[in-house]
């Protein structure tokens, strides 16, 4: 994200250690999962004759 002050390159150099700056908001890189947590549920609740509520 954005901060509020110039960054120091210098010391963000440092921090880095060679790697990218994140520039963008981090939530951003998180993969979606609820779809994948739904189906998941879905196929165990099946597997074990439950029956979920919608």
């Amino acid at each position: 994200g954005a901060t509020a002050a110039p960054v120091n390159s210098e010391l963000q150099a440092r921090v880095l250690d060679g790697g990218e700056a994140i520039t963008c908001r981090p939530a951003d890189l998180i993969e979606a999962e609820l779809e994948k947590l739904e189906t998941e549920l879905d196929s165990l609740a099946k597997e074990k004759s439950i029956s979920l509520a919608k």
